[in-house]
């Protein structure tokens, strides 16, 4: 039960500067637009950026055993208010390689849903975003995304 509780606590104070670095700016997650689009009156904005020049940029250091090498946001606006939609259900499937298909949920964040992605392996991703908004409508959207 006392090495439960220590190992609760460590876990703790070793999360808390990501904890930390998530409660901050999200808006910085908006890298390189990667893809735009209209489906159904909803227009998509999607960007990707590199996890390790975030962080540098932030004056943080990488975790060690981090595998995720860039974030996804993907942003979503009402075509006639330019409303920017911040609530639904967002997931994405990577295809490329080293990736295994997998539908993957994007989190809400300030503005944007976001996941980071291991994109470690030079080549050519494929990105099928599914997302429900408010209004309950279905939609999708498909791009491709190279990493050198």
């Amino acid at each position: 039960m006392r090495a439960t509780i220590v190992a609760s606590i460590m876990a703790l104070l070793l999360l808390a500067p990501l904890a930390a670095g998530a409660a901050m700016d999200h808006a910085a997650h908006r890298g390189n637009v990667v893809h735009e689009g209209v489906v159904d009156g909803v227009k998509a904005t999607f960007s990707i950026t590199g996890i390790s020049e975030e962080l540098r940029a932030k004056g943080v250091t990488l975790q060690r055993g981090m595998k995720a090498t860039h974030h996804l946001s993907a942003a979503f606006a009402d075509v006639a208010g330019r409303q920017p939609l911040v609530k639904g259900l967002v997931a994405i499937r990577l295809q490329g390689p080293g990736s295994s298909g997998e539908p993957l949920e994007l989190v809400g964040m300030d503005g944007h849903f976001g996941i980071d992605l291991d994109l470690s392996q030079p080549g050519q991703y494929g990105i099928m975003c599914r997302f429900v908004l408010a209004d309950g409508k279905k939609r999708q959207t498909m791009f491709r995304y190279e990493v050198k």
